[in-house]
Parts: C-alpha cells; sequence; structure tokens
C-alpha cells in the first residue's frame, strides 16, 4: 500500500500538482525494504505520451521544468546524495519532441534544498528516522504546510500524526496517492504557513467539523507534504 501509495503520489501528472508528495521519511528498521520497494516500481513506470493508454505520466510543462529537475539531480549528486532511479531529461522512443523527465527517487543531505524547495517536477527524495516523533518533527521543520500523509497500522500512531502534523489536509493509509486526493471547492483542502493562512478550505459541501482543532490554545498552523510511516512522511 505505501509503496503504491507513494509511487503515485510522488509521479502522478508529473508531480505537477501543490499536493504531490516530495518527501518520504522511513523507520530505521524497514527503510532498506521501504525504499527497494518504490525504487524498483519507479524503474517500471511508463512515462511516454499521455495520450497512450499504458502511458503512467507525460511530460513536465515546458523546458523550464526541465532544467529544476536537472538542478535538482545535479544538487542532489554534489551535496554527496545518491539518484537510486531516474535521474535524466528522456528523449528517446519517441520523446524528443517533448519535455519528458524520468520518475527519480534520491536521497540526500538534510541540509539539500531538496528537502525544502517546491519542485513540481517527478522528484521525491527518502531518508530514515528512529521514530515517528522524530518524523514528524522533520516533517513539520519547512515552510510549506499543503498536505501530508502516513501509513501506519497502530492506532496510537495514527492519532499521533492527526494531532501533531502541521499540515492542512491530511491522509492515512492512502493507496491512490500518499499525500493527494482531495477534490477542491468538493472536499475540504487548504494548507497552513506557506501554503495557506487558515488551514482550512473547502466548498459548499464541506463543515467545520470536517477542521482539525488547535492543540492547546494556540491556533492550528500546517507543515510539509508528507508520508510518517512504512511508517513514512514526506
Amino acid at each position: 500500500m505505501a509503496v503504491e501509495g507513494v509511487a503515485r503520489g510522488a509521479f502522478g501528472f508529473s508531480g505537477q500538482k501543490c499536493s504531490a508528495t516530495s518527501r518520504v521519511y522511513v523507520e530505521r528498521p524497514v527503510y532498506d525494504e521501504c525504499v527497494e520497494k518504490p525504487v524498483a516500481q519507479t524503474k517500471n513506470l511508463v512515462v511516454k505520451n499521455p495520450v497512450e493508454r499504458d502511458a503512467f505520466s507525460g511530460p513536465v510543462i515546458d523546458e523550464d521544468a526541465v532544467q529544476r529537475f536537472l538542478d535538482a539531480v545535479e544538487e542532489v549528486r554534489s551535496t554527496g546524495g545518491e539518484i537510486l532511479t531516474g535521474g535524466d531529461a528522456l528523449d528517446t522512443d519517441g520523446l524528443d519532441r517533448g519535455n519528458f523527465v524520468a520518475p527519480t527517487v534520491a536521497i540526500a543531505p538534510e541540509d539539500s534544498y531538496v528537502w525544502d524547495k517546491e519542485l513540481f517536477v517527478p522528484f521525491v527524495v527518502v531518508g530514515p528516522v528512529d521514530s515517528l516523533e522524530e518524523a514528524l518533527t522533520k516533517s513539520n521543520k519547512t515552510p510549506f504546510g499543503l498536505t501530508a500523509g502516513l501509513f501506519a497500522s497502530d492506532e496510537g500512531e495514527i492519532t499521533t500524526f492527526f494531532r501533531d502534523i502541521d499540515a492542512g489536509t491530511t491522509y492515512v493509509n492512502r493507496a491512490a496517492g500518499a499525500t493527494t486526493g482531495a477534490w477542491p471547492d468538493i472536499q475540504s483542502f487548504g494548507g497552513w504557513k506557506g501554503s495557506g493562512t487558515s488551514g482550512a478550505g473547502g466548498g459548499v459541501r464541506c463543515s467545520s467539523r470536517g477542521r482539525r482543532p488547535g492543540r492547546g490554545d494556540r491556533p492550528p498552523r500546517g507543515g510539509s507534504r508528507g508520508v510518517p510511516g512504512c511508517p513514512t512522511t514526506t
């Protein structure tokens, strides 16, 4: 479930959505397994003209997006990180007439900008944590606060995630997209910090009952796009 959710969240629409999964934190005991599986699945994703039925993802919007992707790849390599799969612009097999890039999974130092900058390309960075609490702390150290997701089976961890994650729109165990899925103006969809002002948003079909109450007497605020649990967080 987590593997599919991360892949769909990170690479659906070629990563060109504000809720795209961009960071994943995985608890250390299952880190190797939870990285190997998404890498293997990512290698099998079909990138081609999106009018073809077997295409998983198509091009990015323009040459600037391609350059932003290549800059992120270079940032990872130049700071001692590693591209686990992907990392290339694609121009063979009929892809030379579009802005195609390979879905990419990377590991990078924590001070690299790829952990914090919104790229809008099919690029996800992963890292290990020792606990859900550490994952939440790292997830919340970001100027953004739109969406976040968790994959976990422990009810206590799920409660902790919903209580402590600083994000406006949150998901748990969503295989269809770890940090994506809400339809603005139909379902609640809002962010905090750099992703919004109130943490609440939605259309006429939404009610205030869908809003998370603040912790103590401080108002709710928002955090990162993410997943704690395999447990992972982005």
